[in-house]
């Protein structure tokens, strides 16, 4: 996750973002702090560049956490993930996260 530099969000009209690589949680002053972590993250890559976003609610985390799973399957099983391209749109039911 980028140091200091402004975090993008994923947006909620269509867009294009690549092949996802990566999820993870903001870590807080865990364990026994009473601050808990307030943020998530998805890490994608496309033509060599990686970029990462905040993730504006679990729901979303949960739908792009299936798709981090396929990934991992394609690249174990076929050596890359090409076709695993996301575009991520939200709609009045709900986020929608497909391959074109």
């Amino acid at each position: 996750m980028p140091a200091r530099e402004e975090q993008r969000s994923i947006r909620s009209d269509a867009t294009f973002y690549g092949h996802i690589v990566g999820l993870s949680l903001e870590r807080g002053d865990l364990p026994y702090s009473a601050e808990f972590p307030g943020k998530m993250y998805a890490r994608f890559e496309h033509s060599g560049q990686s970029s990462t976003y905040l993730v504006p609610d679990w729901e979303l985390f949960t739908l792009l956490a299936r798709h981090l799973c396929d990934n991992a399957r394609m690249r174990m099983e076929t050596g890359n993930y090409a076709y695993a391209k996301l575009w991520i749109k939200k709609t009045k039911e709900g986020w929608s996260v497909y391959v074109p």
